[in-house]
Formats: structure tokens, C-alpha cells, sequence
């Protein structure tokens, strides 16, 4: 008897460090799989917020045209869980799923394609990205014990993990707190506190002449450099023009009031001609993201960067991402 209760201690004990540890986060999945989406048509797909409480949430993404036109809100999600960083590339929709209350970004990672839904055994810390013109992704690990960044492989099949390029300890060694893929080569973009760019295939790793910066993400023809830079909960965005790994500053842009998140992202135009950003639309009324009743404080912006003309596209969102469809049609799902 004594030894059936030490056992049972020791078991439910397991099963708590489990669901505490990155392990847990590794084993559940919210993604209603039976579910059937058809992916709206629209130019940005974005984050519809964070709220601290599990019933609150509702596993839902925004979509909507450059201009604010035809905004639709779609379920992709089980309730209780908040989707983080959609995206959709190569016709495939990925987002970042997590049921606690406690992260405001990242999770499990999701692929959707034609009807059917397929689970990472990965959880991110941001939106991950695309390297070259390879089926590989560049991501931050969502938990240290897990790793620091890594690259994997997505297909109409799945993930498949290929390896971690630096450890967590590497990253606080270097300096660099979030990474981005090149569109035209094998190589990726390591920015924070000091700037690399690391080729792929050689494993070398050059110095960039850039200033500190929380992230940063390039044009399509990777000859533009956007970033976003976090100043005690205001951000500045600085594009540079680049050649090689001489940068020239385009021009920059003054502070953008951000609420509480510790999000700071922005994406690019399909022509490179625009990017776009969440900021807060009135300062005085930012609120944390965390709170439900601020949900209309936070606005979606797209920003002309030769004309520096700025444009409220929508509200209540946040992690816009502007989808590059090229030739692939909205997906019409099978009954």
C-alpha cells in the first residue's frame, strides 16, 4: 500500500513539472483538426489581440485589405486559446497557438493547408521566417531549456525540425535577441545589440554595421532593411538601404507610442514599396494589451516610405502580416 501511494506521489508529481516545463508545451495541441477553413483573400492577416483571461479568448485571426476594406475575422483555434503571428506563405497559414495566460507571445506552432491542419512539435517565440528560396525556416525557441535558434523544414506534409544554429548562450554572447531569413539567399539576419549576417552553407558569420535594434526584417529583394527599435515602450523604425554589408540609412521615422506588449515586429509589401506595424492609435489611451476593454486602442498601420505618409488600415489587432500571394488563389475548401 505504502509503495502504490509512493508511486502515485511520484506520478502526479511528474505530471506537474511536465505541465509546467517546456515539455508540456511540446505534448497538448488546441487546433480543432476537423476544421475546415477557407482562407479570406485579403492583402494582411493579423494577430486579434491578447486577453489575460483563458475564457476571454476565442482562437481567432484577422484579415483585411490594405485600404481597411473587406476585414474578416475567422476561428482557426479552439476556445480558450489565443492565435499569435498568423502568416501565410506559400498558400500554407501559420500561426503560433498557446492556451496560458501568462504568454503574450509565441507557442505551438500550426501549419494549415488544403483541409487539413498539422501540429509542430515546436514552440516558437515569434513569428518565424522563410530563408532564401528553400523550404527552410529560421525560429527563436519560445523556452530556453529548448534551445536558442533553430531551422526547420514546412510542407503540405508538416515540420520537420533540421537543426539549432546557436544556444542560448551563444545569442546572449553575441548580443542578439531575434533573427530573419534573406528572400534571395541562404542567409539569415541576426539583430539586438550587435548585427551579424550568417551564410547557411559555410557557417560564416560577418559583422553588420548596424545600430542596436529589437528586430528587423528585409524588403523582397533583400536590398532594404526595416526595423523597429524599442525605447521605453516607444518604438522608432529606421530603414537602411543595403549592399552587401554596407548600410545606408534611408530614412527613420519618430517614436510610435506600443502598448505593454514586448511585441515589437513590422512586415514588408509584396513590391517593398510599404510596410506595415501596430502601434497604439491614440497615446493617451494606450492600454495593455492584456486588458480586453483596450482592444480598439490599437491600431494596424501601413507606412509609405517615399512619401512617409502614414495610414490607419484598421483597429483591434496587432502582428500584422502582408501576404505575398504571387500566383497562389485562395484555397476553396472540399465539403
Amino acid at each position: 500500500m505504502k509503495t502504490d501511494k509512493l508511486l502515485l506521489g511520484v506520478g502526479l508529481f511528474l505530471i506537474g513539472v511536465m505541465c509546467c516545463s517546456g515539455v508540456a508545451w511540446r505534448i497538448g495541441s488546441t487546433f480543432p483538426q476537423r476544421t475546415v477553413l477557407s482562407i479570406p483573400r485579403r492583402d494582411i492577416v493579423y494577430q486579434t489581440y491578447v486577453t489575460g483571461s483563458l475564457k476571454d479568448r476565442d482562437g481567432k485571426i484577422g484579415f483585411v485589405n490594405r485600404d481597411g476594406s473587406r476585414k474578416e475575422v475567422i476561428t482557426v483555434a479552439s476556445k480558450g486559446s489565443v492565435v499569435h503571428s498568423p502568416m501565410v506563405e506559400g498558400g500554407m497559414l501559420l500561426f503560433l497557438v498557446d492556451d496560458w495566460p501568462e504568454i503574450i507571445h509565441g507557442g505551438a506552432l500550426w501549419i494549415y493547408h488544403q483541409g487539413k491542419a498539422f501540429s509542430c512539435d515546436l514552440r516558437l517565440a515569434w513569428r518565424p521566417s522563410r530563408v532564401g528560396h528553400t523550404k527552410q525556416y529560421v525560429g527563436q525557441h519560445l523556452w530556453l531549456d529548448d534551445g536558442g535558434i533553430g531551422l526547420f523544414r514546412l510542407d503540405q506534409k508538416g515540420c520537420h525540425f533540421d537543426h539549432d544554429l546557436f544556444s542560448p548562450a551563444e545569442m546572449r554572447s553575441l548580443g542578439i535577441t531575434a533573427v530573419s531569413g534573406f528572400h534571395t539567399e541562404d542567409k539569415i539576419l541576426l539583430v539586438g545589440e550587435h548585427a551579424y549576417v550568417y551564410e547557411l552553407h559555410t557557417q560564416q558569420m560577418e559583422s553588420l554595421a548596424l545600430p542596436p535594434m529589437t528586430q528587423c526584417r528585409l524588403s523582397p529583394d533583400d536590398r532594404q532593411i526595416a526595423c523597429v527599435k524599442d525605447e521605453g515602450g516607444s518604438a522608432w523604425i529606421y530603414v537602411f538601404w543595403a549592399d552587401g554589408l554596407s548600410l545606408r540609412l534611408k530614412r527613420h521615422w519618430p517614436s510610435k507610442e506600443l502598448p505593454s506588449t514586448g511585441v515589437r515586429d513590422l512586415s514588408w509589401s509584396p513590391d517593398g514599396k510599404e510596410i506595415v506595424y501596430h502601434r497604439c492609435v491614440d497615446e493617451q489611451e494606450c492600454g495593455v494589451v492584456g486588458d480586453p476593454k483596450n482592444l480598439q486602442t490599437m491600431g494596424i498601420y501601413r507606412l509609405n516610405l517615399d512619401t512617409g505618409e502614414e495610414e490607419l488600415v484598421t483597429t483591434g489587432g496587432i502582428m500584422p502580416y502582408w501576404i505575398d500571394w504571387g500566383g497562389v488563389s485562395t484555397e476553396t475548401p472540399s465539403p
